[in-house]
Formats: structure tokens, C-alpha cells, sequence
């Protein structure tokens, strides 16, 4: 990839445009719920569907109470409590390790069942945990009050679960403790009791769900709670035993897993949520998620790049294929390298930085190709073909608007007598004349790519070879005069035919080193060529009149040209006005007059005269004789009829 050199300006303006970019991409993520929540969905589908399987938590047992469980009992609500208190007992007889029951004894049902789980509860040698809550709105006072008296302190465990606000996904675990009458959370209160002292890394650590090895298997063992007394001791021996309710209609909780499906673990009961939690916490898990350093980092580095891609200033159909393949890369990256052991990569964030970053950076070196754009169509569009100026355009690196020295191949055109013709027909009629004329004479010029450097009255200057290289221009030079001769013909028998007698287009063809640019004020600038190559080719056209004829080429440029097709005669070896050097002339002719007796004739008469041959003069009078019409061959008659000698002629005015 190669860019483009910046000025410091430019460069300036690149960063601050890379730097908001990452701000907004990474303000809007977080501070804007929609944007933060489609984050979020990113992680749960990373959670749900690219983890790693994990073997069953042998160590985690749920005890259901579940629809068969209600069953045995005269009401559902609240649970029977010597159920509970006999429950208990049969765990700790099967030697469970820990138990937690996710039951909240907020008011009292039968007193002697009432009494005998509070003295259960009293009396349980084994780590035991229960649901408790101090939030005002689940309870009124006297359900506290009797909550707290129901279980001793050191028992208590808070079962608020941390809920996504946007769409209620249990996304963290609530860490409890939050004032002095709120007992830790579940898995933090678990710990305390089993001894362990680890804290955990964050006070509000994401839940890194187990996943399941298949669809058939679920994280943990559920044994229905009634039939605990009758399984075998293995079966809960050394288990952290969870007892609660797992309906399917009461207590269900959204996870990360219902993006893939409301089932039973798209939406869990609440003694599963804390069961992941109490895994998570025993092994000290963390989601691997991105530290926010890391996170704007990764923001900055998708900015940065979008920012090289717009600077690369390519089309916008490789630009956007281009950034799509970039972006589609990172986000099969973020979700495949999940599996593979990567971080919780950041998506929204880098994605809008990105986006951001290659619109700001577009926007301002496009800014700069517009105003390009819309100097070389102001400079040029006057003087080229349409097809010419888009190649500008689309190749700006080719132009140099300062001045330029450079070879180039000119053409001057003018009409003779012109000025008279003006005096004797209307204005209107003359206007409506010279722009169909000159209208005829751009458009040759430009199918050829020649530049229509100006008009001065009748007269017309053009140019090849600048601004775009033609290394052909003096080809195009000589082709597009000879077009332009039989344009100008044409165009003066159908004015003839209309009563008006219009004069020849006399045409000269110059080529050499010529300085070209755009010249002018800042009100006012013109591309032009200035140089003493410009005065020649002008002095070219003028010579015509003294010759007879109406094409004139020089030899500078037929030394140019690569074509083998180039017809021309010459005319001589001219000694201009103001010039020390003698320059040889052409007349730029057809490929049939090349071939035409009377060319034949003129070529073996001027070698003669060349070579200063006393038959020089004897030559062109048979020439003339045949040939009465050609005024060439008698302005060479004329010259030896009046003693001159060989081809070389000196010109007494410009």
C-alpha cells in the first residue's frame, strides 16, 4: 500500500480525526444503552455459543423442588417447612459438604413445622446458607423482622440477582454487603463458611456460565428434592448441595443462552443461576474480558487503520471491499478466538471508531481531491475534451498547474481577410459565422486531446503534449491540422454557397521547449504556454500567406514525429524576420496528393532547386505549365524567374 505524503496540516488534522473517532466509537458503546446493550448481545453470543464445553461440576448438586415436590404437600405456598427441616436433616446424614436453600423464610406457616426448621437450622452441623434480602420492596418490615429472628446471622446470604436493565439478563454476580444490614451474596457468603479467603477480582465480576458438553447434559446434577432419602449416600457425599425451586412457571431468570433459544437454560431458575455463580467463585474464574486501557487501545488501532485505508485513496469500491474484509475479519476473530482462549475482544466500539475514522479521514483528504477536482475542471474544461479532463481528474499526479518547461507541438490557425469579411455583414451574421467555425475547429481539436489555449478574433492557438504526456503530439499536431484544413475548406464553399466570400484557414504547426502552466491573478488565471517556441509556431502560420499556401509545418516538428505516415513537401529553407537561423519548411499534404503526379513533379523540381541546379528554372516552369493551380510551385517560378538561387529564403516581415 502506498500513501500519499501529508503536509503537516494534513497530518495534524488525520490524528484529531483518528482521536475522535476512537472518543465517540467508545463513548457511544458505553454511555448510549442501545449501542452498550448490542455489546452486550455480542458476549452472550460469544458466552453461549463459542466457550469451551465443560465437564458436569461434580461438585454442585441441585435439589428441585419442582411440580412432583408441590405435589405431596396441601399447599404450594409457602413450602412446607418440616419438609425442608427433614430435608436438611437427610443431607447432612448423607454427609453434604455445604448446603444452601433458596427459600425465603419471611413468614410463618404451621408453628409446630415453623419450629421445628428453626431449630433444624439451629442445629445443622454443616456449612449452611439461606436466602435472605433486605430490599424494601420484596419485603414489609414485619416479613423482615421475622426473617431476621428465622435465621441466625451467620446463615444469611443475599439472593438479589445483578439483571441487565435493558432486556433483565442476569449478566453478573451481585456481590451483597452493599449496607450494614445486607448480608454477601450466595457464592461470597458460601465461601466464607467453607473458609476460603479469596476475594474476588472485581466487585461485580461477570458470570462465566458453564457450558454444557451437549444439549443432553445439563452443568450440574438435579436430583428431585423428595427423592433425595432414598438415593445413595455417593450421590450427595462431599456435594455443595442447592435446594430451591427449578418451576417451570415461578422464579425463571434470562441468561446469555436464551439469544439461541428460551429453553431450560435460556431461561434458568434462580437456585441454577447461583449454582454457575458458586462454581465460578470455588474455581476463582473470570470472564476474560478486555481491561478499558485494552479495550481503547483495540478502539484505536481499527481507527488507525481505517485512517491508512482512506489516506490509501483508492475507489470507493476497493475502499469499501476493503474495510468490509477488515471488518468481517476482526468480528470471526472476536467470536472464533473466544473458543480458542482470546479475550471478550471489544466489537461495537472498534467497529464505529472505524467506520468514524474512515469517514473523517475521507472527508478531509476528499475535501482536498474535491477542490482538486474542481481546479483542474475550472482550468481546464475550457480547453479540453471532456474524456481529457476526467483523466485529470482520476490522475491529478500527472498535472502541474505551476509553470513547466516542456516540449510541445503547437498550432496556430487564422483566416484570411477575415477583418474585411467583417465590415460587410451584419454583426449578428458574423457572430452566428465565427462560432460555428470556431465551434468546428475545438471539436477537432479536442477529439485529437489537443488543448485550446485561446482565441484571438478568427485566430486559434492550440497545443499538444501538456498537461498529459503525449509522446505521439507531434503526430496529433500534424494530423489535426490537416483535419482542421479540411474542416476549414469545407466549412468556407458552404459560406460561399451562401453568397459570402470567406478566406482560406491559413495553419501553422511549430514544435519545441515551451514553458506551461496556469498564469494570471488570483482573479484570474489562465493554462497557457509562454516562450520564444510560441512566437515561431505564430510566425509559422503567417508565412502561408507569402507561399500561397494554407499548411505550414516545421522541420523541428517532423523530426518528432514516429509516424511512417506523415506526408508533407517542402517549401524551403526560410529565414524568418528577427530569427539567424534559417528554418525548413513543410506543407503537410494527403497520402493521395503524396501520391499524385503533380507532388511527383514538385518533389523533382525543388531537388533540383535545393541542389541550386540551372534547371531548377526549366523544372518549375513546366511545373506551373501543368499545374497552373498550385501556388507554391509559381512562388519558386517567380523567385528563379527573378534570379534567385536554391531554396533558401529570407522573409522581409513577420
Amino acid at each position: 500500500m502506498t500513501l500519499p505524503r501529508l503536509s503537516l496540516r494534513k497530518a495534524a488534522q488525520w490524528s484529531i480525526a483518528i482521536l475522535l473517532a476512537v472518543i465517540i466509537g467508545y463513548g457511544l458503546t458505553h454511555y448510549i444503552s442501545l449501542l452498550h446493550h448490542i455489546e452486550m448481545r455480542t458476549q452472550d453470543i460469544r458466552q453461549a455459543g463459542f466457550a469451551q464445553p465443560q465437564p458436569r461440576d461434580e461438585r454442585i448438586v441441585v435439589a428441585a423442588i419442582n411440580e412432583d415436590t408441590l405435589a405431596k404437600f396441601p399447599y404450594r405456598s409457602p413450602v412446607d417447612r418440616q419438609f425442608l427441616a427433614e430435608l436438611l436433616n437427610t443431607l447432612q446424614q448423607k454427609g453434604a459438604k455445604a448446603i444452601y436453600l433458596d427459600v425465603l423464610l419471611d413468614q410463618p406457616t404451621e408453628p409446630e413445622k415453623d419450629a421445628l426448621l428453626h431449630a433444624t437450622l439451629r442445629d445443622l452441623k454443616i456449612p449452611t446458607v439461606v436466602g435472605h434480602t433486605v430490599a424494601k420492596e420484596v419485603l414489609n418490615e414485619e416479613q423482615q423482622k421475622y426473617l431476621n429472628e428465622f435465621v441466625p446471622a451467620h446463615m444469611r446470604a443475599a439472593v438479589n440477582l445483578a439483571t441487565d436493565p435493558f432486556d433483565g439478563t442476569v449478566r453478573w454476580i451481585y456481590p451483597g454487603a452493599q449496607s450494614q444490614d445486607e448480608p454477601p451474596s450466595v457464592p461470597y457468603r458460601l465461601q466464607q463458611l467453607l473458609g476460603s479467603t479469596v476475594l474476588p477480582k472485581v466487585d461485580w465480576p461477570t458470570i462465566d456460565w458453564r457450558r454444557p458438553p451437549d444439549a443432553d447434559n445439563l452443568p450440574f446434577a438435579v436430583y428431585p428434592s423428595h427423592m433425595l432419602q432414598v438415593m445413595p449416600d455417593a450421590w450427595l457425599r462431599d456435594k455443595i448441595v442447592l435446594v430451591g425451586a427449578v418451576l417451570s412457571i415461578t422464579d425463571r431468570h434470562r441468561t446469555p443462552y436464551a439469544i439461541y433459544g428460551e429453553d431450560r437454560l435460556g431461561m434458568m431458575s434462580g437456585v441454577e443461576v447461583f449454582a454457575h455463580q458458586i462454581s465460578q467463585t470455588l474455581d476463582q474464574r473470570q470472564v476474560p474480558l478486555m481491561s478499558v486501557p485494552a479495550g481503547i487501545g483495540i478502539t484505536l488501532v481499527a481507527a488507525v487503520l481505517a485512517g491508512l485505508l482512506a489516506a490509501w485513496r483508492k475507489s470507493i469500491v476497493i475502499t469499501l471491499a476493503a474495510s468490509l474484509v477488515l471488518v468481517l475479519s476482526y468480528w470471526w476473530l472476536a467470536f472464533t478466538g473466544y473458543a480458542w482462549g482470546l479475550p471478550m475482544l471489544p466489537l461495537l466500539a472498534p467497529t464505529l471508531a472505524f467506520a468514524l475514522g474512515l469517514f473523517a479521514v475521507d472527508f478531509i483528504l476528499g475535501k482536498e481531491d474535491r477542490d482538486k477536482r474542481k481546479f483542474i475542471q475550472a482550468a481546464f474544461s475550457r480547453y479540453l475534451a471532456p474524456s481529457v479532463v476526467q483523466q485529470l481528474i482520476d490522475h491529478p499526479e500527472s498535472l502541474s498547474v505551476t509553470g513547466k518547461n516542456r516540449q510541445l507541438s503547437f498550432i496556430f490557425t487564422d483566416i484570411a481577410g477575415f477583418t474585411t469579411l467583417s465590415e460587410q455583414i451584419a454583426p449578428e451574421r458574423l457572430s452566428e459565422l465565427l462560432n460555428a467555425y470556431l465551434e468546428g475547429m475545438c471539436d477537432i481539436i479536442q477529439s485529437y486531446q489537443g488543448v485550446v489555449d485561446k482565441f484571438i478574433g478568427d485566430s486559434v492557438m492550440c497545443f499538444f503534449n501538456a498537461p498529459l504526456d503525449q509522446p505521439d503530439h507531434a503526430d496529433r499536431a500534424i494530423a489535426c491540422a490537416l483535419a482542421l484544413d479540411q474542416f476549414a475548406e469545407n466549412f468556407r464553399q458552404k459560406i460561399k454557397e451562401q453568397g459570402l466570400d470567406l478566406g482560406v484557414t491559413r495553419i501553422g504547426i511549430h514544435s519545441g521547449q515551451a514553458v506551461v502552466g496556469n498564469f494570471g491573478s488570483t482573479a484570474r488565471m489562465d493554462f497557457t504556454a509562454l516562450g520564444d517556441t510560441v512566437n515561431a509556431a505564430s510566425r509559422t502560420e503567417g508565412v502561408n500567406k507569402y507561399f500561397g499556401t494554407r499548411l505550414c509545418v516545421t522541420e523541428a516538428t517532423l523530426a518528432l514525429c514516429t509516424e511512417d505516415d506523415i506526408h508533407v513537401r517542402p517549401i524551403g529553407h526560410i529565414q524568418l524576420k528577427g530569427k539567424h537561423n534559417a528554418v525548413t519548411l513543410f506543407e503537410p499534404v494527403t497520402a493521395d496528393f503524396a501520391q499524385s503526379p503533380m507532388c511527383q513533379k514538385y518533389l523533382d523540381a525543388y531537388e533540383l532547386m535545393d541542389a541550386r541546379d540551372p534547371q531548377a528554372l526549366t523544372a518549375f516552369q513546366s511545373l506551373v505549365q501543368a499545374f497552373p493551380d498550385d501556388p507554391l510551385a509559381q512562388f519558386h517560378l517567380d523567385r528563379l524567374t527573378q534570379g534567385a538561387v536554391g531554396a533558401s529564403v529570407t522573409m522581409g516581415d513577420k
